[in-house]
């Protein structure tokens, strides 16, 4: 799910000390989603640390906040809100869609194939070129 966000100009490499990661993905059981205030519809979140920089920063006339991205936590929630367990491409499509935000990806993208704020119209795991492009912009 992290390669399928590669971009110029990222790298990855992965750790094996926790302590050490940027980037920190992990299940939780939705009970447990529940007991920490997770609402009820989430299939994941992340959770980032960011530092806000004092920059000017325009995307066409209007003015951008430019935020730096420390460290990542995600949750990915092992079932869905019915009780009912996800299929594997279920699964990677929640897992691809939480990384888009821990990678930077702030919002949300209605026409793309992975960054849809409801999951019904999540409608691949691979991001299109437009949400790999809007990514690419901040690295």
């Amino acid at each position: 799910a992290l390669q399928s966000w590669y971009v110029t100009g990222m790298s990855f490499s992965y750790v094996s000390n926790q302590s050490s990661a940027d980037l920190v993905i992990g299940g939780i059981t939705r009970d447990q989603a529940t007991d920490i205030g997770i609402s009820p519809s989430a299939l994941g979140i992340t959770i980032p640390q960011m530092t806000l920089t004092e920059l000017e920063l325009y995307f066409g006339n209007q003015q951008k906040n430019y935020y730096q991205i420390n460290s990542c936590t995600i949750f990915l929630i092992e079932s869905q809100n019915n009780g009912t367990n996800f299929s594997t491409t279920e699964f990677r499509k929640v897992a691809v869609h939480e990384i888009g935000h821990g990678l930077g990806y702030l919002g949300h993208y209605e026409a793309g194939n992975v960054m849809p704020s409801i999951f019904s119209n999540i409608v691949s795991t691979t991001p299109s070129q437009n949400e790999k492009n809007h990514l690419g912009q901040v690295y």
